[in-house]
């Protein structure tokens, strides 16, 4: 089901990248059942295609009716992300703003060697958290990049995997109190969404919250942990955020200084490796500002 409240043409790239359509919807009420038919040059063929579901929302944030894909938009951008089959919450699109549709196709799996897959894909060699774009990455369950959490549990044990529960909307932009963070003035426009994962293996959740600012180009991450069992749960590592990249070619740039020289631009290739920017004197100086384009 599909919901349009004017006509619109749409170009469509399909999974295979082999076709490129070009779709004429007409007018329809919001919840009717839709056919989008697709022309190419070979014909006229029905197509189900599922480009963006009235759901949850707000003027910033998108969810659709399924529950699982979820867009923010801002006035230049588009974040992406949606729940898979196997309920792990995967990263589809961050760049710029287009029409809202499921980007997850990009996300084509391969049988990759020495890459494992989990017990509950069953045979399908080609679903890998190896390979997979995630939104919160997680030690011990086959991924073998660095992860955003790494837990120790009171029997020792540190692997976990975070699946997804549930996901809010909430108007305004969230507050980290006590800490730095971007906020809202009261002529902004601000929203925030925040996706709760649980461990599959404990009684630990995680809260990812994302804010954006539409107008300002501005979306924000941070998480919170919560322990709801009754034994202790000890964080070894914890990020805010984690953005995986399948495709591209980036720059790295970063700004270092001494007194009376702050700022000073360096710009580098990203290579394959560890790259980072930090300070051990325990704040932000003139030594290395925390920002990094």
């Amino acid at each position: 089901e599909i919901f349009f409240n004017y006509s619109v043409g749409l170009r469509i790239h399909c999974a295979d990248r082999k076709k490129m359509y070009h779709a004429k919807q007409k007018s329809m009420a919001k919840g009717h059942s839709a056919w989008i038919f697709a022309r190419n040059r070979e014909g006229t063929e029905p197509l189900r295609f599922y480009f963006y579901f009235e759901g949850e929302q707000s003027m910033a944030i998108k969810k659709d009716t399924t529950g699982k894909l979820f867009t923010l938009l801002t006035k230049n951008s588009m974040y992406q992300m949606k729940v898979d089959d196997l309920d792990f919450l995967v990263h589809t699109w961050f760049g710029k703003r287009t029409q809202v549709f499921d980007y997850s196709y990009l996300n084509a799996g391969r049988d990759r060697g020495f890459s494992g897959n989990p017990y509950a894909a069953g045979d399908n060699r080609a679903y890998s958290l190896d390979t997979l774009p995630q939104e919160f990455p997680t030690y011990g369950n086959g991924d073998y990049r660095e992860s955003a959490v790494r837990l120790r549990y009171a029997s020792g044990a540190s692997s976990c995997e975070f699946r997804y529960v549930s996901a809010e909307i909430l108007e305004g932009k969230y507050s980290l109190p006590g800490l730095p963070a971007f906020y809202a003035l009261e002529e902004d426009t601000a929203d925030t969404l925040v996706i709760t994962l649980k461990d599959s293996t404990g009684s630990v959740y995680v809260h990812l919250h994302y804010g954006v600012l539409e107008e300002k180009d501005i979306i924000t991450r941070s998480v919170t942990v919560e322990n709801k069992g009754d034994a202790p749960v000890y964080l070894e590592r914890i990020m805010s955020t984690c953005t995986d990249f399948q495709y591209g070619d980036f720059d790295f740039i970063s700004f270092y200084g001494r007194h009376a020289m702050e700022r000073l631009y360096s710009r580098t290739r990203v290579h394959h490796g560890i790259q980072s920017v930090g300070s051990t004197r325990g704040a932000s100086s003139h030594h290395y500002n925390p920002f990094v384009m």
